[in-house]
């Protein structure tokens, strides 16, 4: 019991000193809204499609907004660890190695919501989707959590690499594409009107996705970072 507690008591302290660090500084916050405002506005005014048309592209828009951003976030948390040893630091602990993975995870993922908050709004009145259907922010909650856990780990794959920063993306984007076209084609079919039991079998995808780098984390995260 007092393992589980301790556990427990790690991972709640990585968590809110991430968060802390990003409320003092915000700079992924404003990195990540940045970049993908941009590149919201890029496709808005590139793009110039019709409203009925830009809602049959709305869903593929927006998680390419939300990847890309995503990236930048996931980069800059595992690196800023490993540029002032805090990672060192952080394998000193008594504890399981997969607390610092999912306690990074779950940092990055109230960032990725944090941005997407923001993002929303905006997308909708940009693109004149109405974006607050029914089971859209489970969508949303349940494909940037698999995001953050998979990018969380292939981050700490190639933090120690010369070319981290163009690693990553190439690691990350294939690794990713079940959880990106679940989550595009659950969103199309939302924002079409379909039910949600509709798109049950795209949802249990990223389910399924979510369950497995949980597990992949807890296996393969100590190896990683002990590299």
């Amino acid at each position: 019991m007092n393992s589980v507690r301790d556990y427990f008591q790690v991972l709640r302290a990585i968590i809110w000193k991430d968060l802390k660090m990003e409320w003092r500084n915000r700079e992924l916050i404003s990195g990540m809204l940045m970049f993908a405002l941009l590149m919201i506005l890029i496709f808005n005014f590139a793009l110039e499609l019709e409203s009925h048309t830009s809602a049959g592209l709305s869903a593929g828009v927006l998680w390419v907004t939300l990847i890309y951003s995503g990236a930048i976030g996931i980069n800059r948390s595992i690196l800023s660890e490993r540029e002032n040893n805090c990672l060192d630091s952080l394998l000193l602990a008594p504890t399981d190695r997969s607390a610092i993975f999912f306690g990074k995870a779950v940092g990055i993922w109230v960032v990725m919501l944090a941005a997407s908050a923001v993002l929303l709004p905006v997308y909708s009145m940009l693109y004149s989707v109405f974006l607050l259907k029914d089971g859209f922010f489970l969508v949303i909650i349940l494909g940037t959590a698999g995001y953050a856990l998979a990018g969380t780990l292939l981050a700490g794959m190639s933090a120690q690499s010369r070319a981290r920063d163009s690693l990553l993306p190439l690691l990350l984007l294939p690794v990713t594409f079940p959880l990106i076209l679940a989550s595009v084609k659950t969103s199309t079919g939302l924002l079409q009107g379909f039910a949600l039991a509709d798109v049950q079998t795209w949802i249990s995808l990223l389910v399924v996705y979510d369950i497995l780098f949980i597990v992949l984390g807890l296996l393969l995260f100590e190896r990683i970072v002990e590299e």
